[in-house]
Formats: C-alpha cells, structure tokens, sequence
C-alpha cells in the first residue's frame, strides 16, 4: 500500500528523489537483513544485534528471522523504487522471464531438492555404501557428498532442472489451471461473468464466452 502511494505521488520522477548512492545503500541495508540465518543467530555479533534489535518489536514467541527477512524485503523493494538501475535491472528481459516463472519455481523447488538435488548430491556414496551406510562399528551415519566439482556441478544441474520444470508448468499446467478456474467460477456464478483465461493470465470479472 505504501509503494502504491508513493508510486501515486512520485510516479516517473521517484528515481531522482535521492542521490544514486543513497538508494544503493538501502537496498544493500535490506539484504543485509535478508541475510540472518534461520538457526544459530548467536554465533555471529552482526546477528545478535539484528536479533536484539527486532525482540524489541516483534511478539514474543514470534519467530524473528521472519520478520526480519520480511522487513529486509522491505527495504529492498523500497531502494529499488527510488534506484534508476535497480529498475533498469529488474526491467530486464531475463528478469521479467524469471518473475513469469517464480511461481512454479516456489512450488517445484522444495520437491526438486528432496529427490533430484539430493539424489546428485550423494549419489557416489548411496551407490557405494547403500541407502543406509554404518561407520566400523555398525552405527548409522550421514551419506556423504560429492567432491567440489561433483558439488557444484550438480548444484548448476539442479537449477538448470528447475528453471525448465518451471518454464514448463507455465506452457503446460498454467493453461488448464486457468480453464478449470473459469469453468469453476462460471458454473458458480452462472450469469456469463467469470475469470476469463487470457494469453497474459487471468482477467477478474471478464466476461466468457457461452
């Protein structure tokens, strides 16, 4: 709501309310706060001071690295609305295809990494040891990873994997989605009046044709 209002109020001219270097500094203060860790927070000084700082107005109970992340994404958002480059990066061709996919990549991601980014991972010592290695002395222990090059290598086949499993859900499962919703609305509201699958995405309140 706040960026609609600003948006609203600087329009094309927010980019040269503040000097370059000043937007630059916001965004990289909001990864800054992005970059808490989920777990161990009192490892590091620059984490216990972010975690002190937000237990003053998070909940008790709440779960702070969230708010934290959330309020860095915040910022972010807020240093590239007044940032000429952030918006000339975040115009980019590439960009905007990873946005059209961001989506699928959220819901496949989680998936993807517990069988095929695992798989690769810790395939030499699962083919090796088995599925269920023991140390000399019988005892359970952890699989393995690969070396450096088997690491990285299959990091960079995860996500080529992952952005094509994405790319693909927008060719594929988008489109039926999409008829289901119009189907499923129209029936409901039965007067002509639903969401109307368009080539861009899904138009509110479009009328179908019968």
């Amino acid at each position: 709501m706040f960026l609609a209002e600003l948006n609203a109020e600087f329009g094309p001219r927010a980019t040269s309310v503040m000097p370059r270097a000043v937007s630059a500094l916001i965004i990289v203060f909001g990864l800054f706060l992005c970059s808490i860790p989920e777990e161990n927070t009192d490892w590091m000084p620059w984490s216990r001071a972010i975690v002190w700082s937000a237990s003053m107005v998070v909940p008790a109970g709440g779960e702070i690295n969230r708010y934290v992340v959330s309020a860095g994404m915040t910022v972010v958002m807020y240093g590239a609305f007044f940032s000429s480059d952030a918006r000339r990066i975040l115009a980019h061709p590439v960009m905007n295809y990873l946005g059209h996919i961001s989506f699928p990549v959220y819901l496949l991601h989680n998936t993807l990494i517990r069988t095929v980014l695992t798989w690769m991972v810790y395939r030499h010592d699962f083919m090796m040891q088995g599925l269920h290695p023991v140390d000399e002395n019988g005892n359970p222990r952890w699989l393995a990873q690969g070396g450096f090059v088997s690491f990285w290598t299959s990091i960079l086949a995860f996500y080529a994997c992952l952005l094509y499993s994405a790319h693909l859900w927008t060719i594929h499962v988008d489109p039926r989605c999409e008829k289901v919703v119009a189907w499923m609305s129209n029936r409901v509201l039965g007067n002509g009046e639903a969401y109307a699958p368009t080539k861009e995405g899904v138009l509110i309140g479009s009328p179908v044709a019968k």
